[in-house]
């Protein structure tokens, strides 16, 4: 499965038929690759189409290369009050799987008006098998989008990522057991001249480098280095090497996705190897591509002053 993945992941293009890939996740187990997805019809306008996103997919793999569509799961029938659900994100915990995603409250789905009364918070689903989701009201209301785990090693706690939550940016929450969160801090919000007038705040990805010994939060534009993963500081772009411009006007203007590699990017690690998905291509129309991670030092200034993360076909 490594070898296959490794010499063909720059070919991947996958979503399911008549749908487009958005934000998503994978979760491996039992020696297949899970991939969930907020569901969009083709050719669609994104969250304002009634009818849109309102449900998740749900896709199988063993390779991460061939994927099979199984069914869509979790829908706004289930979920009390939303109007769309966002940006699943699964972990295994204490013999179950637990499914965090953005409960997305819109009453208005036409393009001029649809942020009036919007409201974004945290949703939970609960499975015993990946397969079947039933949906867990939460005990408190954490306000947000794009919900992004990590197990924390040295406290054994969960950490929650949210982005335009309780603090402008990003927020982490901590929790034991993935129902109750508390301690919420600001982690991550940019200076003005770092942001360079877009909005970097979508889809955040946390990992721990050990060839850097520091944490590194990757979103869609760039990324941010740090010795703790409750407080990032400092922005900058991704370099690109040999990733062609999408031929989409309206990707290539966006001030939310980066022109080349698209947007809502997952990590895969592999044999010490880093992979960044994303949502790539025409709008309303985005499939599933993978690009190849490489960190490095561009300098001899150590990595902390002077990181570089390479995105590569």
């Amino acid at each position: 499965m490594n070898n296959t993945f490794r010499h063909n992941y720059h070919k991947v293009r996958y979503a399911p038929d008549g749908e487009y890939i958005k934000d998503h996740c994978f979760f491996h187990h039992d020696n297949l690759w899970h991939l969930f997805s907020i569901s969009g019809s083709i050719g669609q306008e994104m969250s304002t189409t009634k009818g849109n996103e309102e449900k998740f997919s749900h896709s199988v793999s063993p390779d991460l290369c061939e994927w099979k569509f199984i069914d869509h799961c979790l829908s706004i029938a289930e979920v009390n009050g939303a109007d769309m659900i966002w940006a699943p994100y699964v972990v295994a915990h204490d013999n179950r799987f637990y499914m965090l995603f953005t409960e997305c409250l819109q009453p208005n789905r036409d393009p001029v008006n649809w942020k009036i009364g919007a409201k974004r918070k945290l949703g939970l689903a609960v499975s015993s098998d990946l397969y079947n989701w039933k949906y867990q009201p939460m005990p408190q209301e954490i306000t947000g989008k794009d919900p992004h785990l990590m197990l924390h090693a040295a406290s054994g706690r969960w950490l929650l990522y949210m982005m335009d939550g309780k603090y402008p940016g990003m927020t982490c929450w901590t929790s034991e057991n993935l129902h109750e969160w508390h301690d919420p801090v600001q982690t991550f919000c940019a200076a003005p001249e770092e942001t360079k007038s877009r909005n970097i705040y979508e889809s955040p990805y946390i990992l721990y480098y050990p060839g850097w010994k520091k944490y590194v939060l990757l979103l869609n534009l760039g990324f941010s280095v740090s010795d703790t993963p409750f407080e990032f500081k400092g922005f900058q772009e991704y370099e690109c090497s040999a990733v062609p411009v999408v031929s989409d006007a309206w990707l290539q203007n966006q001030k939310y996705f980066h022109p080349q590699l698209g947007f809502a990017g997952e990590v895969i690690q592999m044999d010490g190897k880093y992979y960044r998905s994303s949502c790539y291509g025409p709008r309303n129309a985005w499939k599933i591509k993978f690009f190849s991670l490489e960190f490095k030092n561009n300098s001899a200034s150590p990595p902390d002053t002077h990181p570089v993360i390479t995105v590569q076909i």
